[in-house]
């Protein structure tokens, strides 16, 4: 129990702070904590960094107990100033990327227990105390603290001062030789100056070389990151020279001041939003003491870009390159989902057009109606059946298997779990309490509320996810309490896997599970691609995670950006049925979507479409059918689509809905559901039917799909 003696706060705070703490300390892998803690509850800043500080052992480091690192950091805090850019929120920022960098780099291994822990001392305090102006102000107008300094690493030297002060204070020496913390401390603060940044990028290349020169000739043993072993104990790759590892040392601790660029938009976004207020205010001075603005309105954008280039992408490129784990294990990969078509139920089109509108909260009564119809209730005999797309995955240690529907439709990833007892069918429940890596979220409950009326109603966790051959180890999952009767009845599907955007996700995530993959370097690219066989080509699948396979598409991809991060959402101009344009000059959203089986458009849209098709009928109880021999025939009449201006073509003949055997023959007359359907609706959904066709991929990093015409 955490206990404090020089501050206060409530016990209810200590126990968040704790709870918090135990949480980021035995987490699998460091690079799944949230990086976003800009304007978090101080609590959760306060429990996330000392659980990093536990995770590296820096207490033990340093003898001192967690309590009194405690009542450091909330004194680091105060010496702080309420600046927009550097401020406590900065130092934090900086102690996470420096347990990233060691951690999923290795880097720990080249380095003692106390320069381990000096690192976090250092980026804790390199910024406190810092007035909100650089250097060249301060010397410039000769302020106090330039003079103080002899205008030598103004803002460095104040905070070296300032650290001393807090060393002293709290202790931090008592076990260790004074001398070394602080001479040590001091040299790692005053690298963080931006004049050093030249010299830095020359040592990076130095100690790549040293590092190069023997790092292949050793195995790593397998990283269990919340156990980093103490360096004196380290077997495998070289050990440095105290110089190359003080040479190291300054690497690492600039490399987490300059970081921003780096980490995700919306970090560094914000991030660039703060430094950009501060030195506008900086700007406002310099305009009144009549000195040369170092960034205003009119250089801000050439300024950042500058930065950025210049300096952060050099600086990173070049420690990418001395990093160990990097140098023996190469690139990052792909993972790969192989998918069965299954054959189930006949469902007739209004009843799949139910379920496709349901989960974008739009309900058509004249739908619904058909839908509760007696005749719509049959179980259909028809040979032609509907084909799911599922894809396996286990979740929990050892694993426990589900059949998955792989849906760019929506965000969130959720099964059936014990706590279902009597609705959720004869799917699969995961059981927690047979997963020794299975983690509550306490008080997360969610409710996932269908247009149709349907709901699922669960609770929140993580666990381990395995995807082909990967295993995700902390993925945010939800866990199944209770669904109606309507979602029972998939027998083949147990649950979804969302890859939509995280602002529809019910759960709390704060990234897509492939932008987790691409930022823990597991994939290449933020991407996944999808390959959905047609029935008479076997009906498999793939799914594809951090790449394309040139083997299931011809041609070169064509990308259409989408108009917002929510669906896959692209605009739709026109829909050219044999020279007509059977959207009259609108143009409309439209949502790929590999968890719906159907093309679904507006009802005036579906009339002209199947007006083009040969033998087409309209049934009130079955909607459109269209001759089950146009499946079978050579025509290559087709519906163009055309997205982004750019066109995509569907043959009349792919439109029939799939065979449950391709050794069927059907006589002449026979009649089968259309692969298009109609609805009140003001967007376009383009499910399975549209996707067959076309090999899409869904690139997370540049908000664009890809397509190209499948391969047969």
């Amino acid at each position: 129990m955490i206990t404090l003696r020089y501050h206060t706060l409530q016990t209810q705070e200590l126990l968040e702070i704790e709870t918090i703490m135990l949480r980021v300390s035995s987490v699998l892998f460091v690079y799944i904590l949230d990086y976003s803690l800009l304007n978090k509850p101080k609590n959760e800043v306060y429990g996330c960094i000392c659980g990093l500080i536990q995770r590296m052992r820096v207490c033990q480091i340093l003898n001192i107990t967690i309590s009194e690192f405690l009542e450091f950091l909330m004194d680091v805090e105060k010496g702080y100033n309420n600046n927009q850019y550097h401020s406590f929120y900065h130092a934090v920022d900086a102690v996470m990327v420096l347990c990233y960098l060691l951690e999923c780099f290795e880097l720990f291994r080249y380095l003692t227990s106390m320069e381990t822990a000096i690192l976090f001392i250092t980026a804790l305090c390199h910024d406190i105390g810092h007035p909100g102006k650089n250097n060249q102000f301060e010397v410039s107008c000769q302020s106090n603290l330039a003079r103080e300094f002899s205008n030598l690493s103004v803002l460095e030297s104040k905070s070296c001062q300032m650290t001393f002060e807090l060393i002293d204070k709290h202790g931090l020496e008592r076990h260790v030789y004074p001398k070394e913390l602080k001479q040590s401390t001091v040299k790692m603060i005053l690298t963080t100056d931006v004049v050093c940044h030249f010299a830095l990028l020359e040592n990076i290349s130095i100690l790549r070389s040293i590092i190069h020169q023997d790092v292949r000739q050793y195995a790593l043993p397998p990283l269990h990151a919340h156990k980093v072993p103490d360096s004196t104990q380290l077997t495998g790759p070289p050990q440095l020279l105290p110089e190359e590892r003080l040479m190291l040392c300054h690497i690492l601790t600039h490399a987490t001041d300059i970081s921003n660029p780096c980490q995700p938009w919306p970090i560094f976004y914000r991030a660039a939003q703060l430094v950009c207020i501060e030195f506008f205010r900086q700007a406002v001075e310099e305009f009144h003491m009549r000195l040369t603005p170092h960034i205003g309105n009119t250089n801000q954008s050439t300024f950042s870009v500058r930065f950025i280039d210049f300096i952060v992408y050099p600086y990173f490129q070049a420690n990418s390159e001395f990093c160990p784990k990097s140098a023996i294990e190469g690139q990052a990969s792909t993972i790969n989902v192989e998918l069965e078509h299954i054959e189930g139920r006949a469902m007739n089109t209004f009843a799949r057009v139910k379920r496709a509108l349901g989960k974008y909260g739009f309900v058509d009564q004249s739908v619904n109606a058909r839908v509760n119809s007696v005749i719509s209730g049959i179980d259909l005999q028809s040979v032609y059946v509907d084909i799911e797309y599922v894809g396996q995955i286990s979740i929990g240690t050892p694993p426990q298997n589900f059949s998955m529907d792989f849906d760019t439709g929506s965000s969130d990833i959720w099964v059936p779990s014990t706590k279902c007892l009597s609705t959720c069918g004869t799917h699969p429940r995961f059981d927690p309490t047979k997963s020794s890596t299975f983690e509550l979220i306490s008080n997360d409950t969610w409710r996932l509320q269908y247009g149709d009326g349907s709901t699922v109603i669960g609770y929140t966790a993580y666990d381990a996810v395995r995807l082909g051959q990967y295993i995700q180890p902390h993925q945010r999952i939800g866990l199944v309490s209770s669904e109606t009767t309507q979602l029972a009845r998939d027998t083949y599907l147990d649950g979804i896997f969302g890859l939509a955007f995280p602002p529809l996700a019910l759960t709390g995530i704060q990234r897509s599970i492939v932008e987790d993959l691409y930022l823990a370097g597991e994939i290449d690219k933020p991407i996944v691609s999808f390959y959905l066989g047609k029935t008479k080509e076997g009906g498999k699948g793939e799914i594809l995670f951090g790449d394309t396979n040139k083997n299931h598409y011809e041609g070169e991809l064509k990308y259409v950006p989408i108009t917002e991060k929510t669906y896959w959402q692209v605009d739709l101009s026109l829909i050219d049925v044999n020279g007509t344009n059977a959207m009259n000059g609108t143009s409309m959203p439209a949502i790929l979507d590999t968890g719906t089986t159907l093309i679904i458009v507006p009802t005036a849209i579906s009339d002209i479409i199947h007006a083009a098709i040969p033998g087409a009928q309209y049934n009130f109880f079955y909607g459109w059918r269209i001759p089950c021999s146009l499946a079978d025939s050579a025509t290559k009449e087709a519906i163009t689509f055309y997205l982004d201006g750019q066109a995509f073509p569907i043959l009349i003949k792919d439109l029939v809905r799939a065979r449950q055997s391709s050794s069927i023959v059907m006589p002449a007359n026979d009649l089968c559901y259309s692969g298009i359907a109609e609805a009140q609706i003001p967007l376009i959904i383009l499910g399975d039917t549209f996707l067959r066709s076309y090999y899409s991929v869904y690139d997370f990093g540049k908000a664009q799909i890809g397509l190209a015409k499948s391969k047969v």
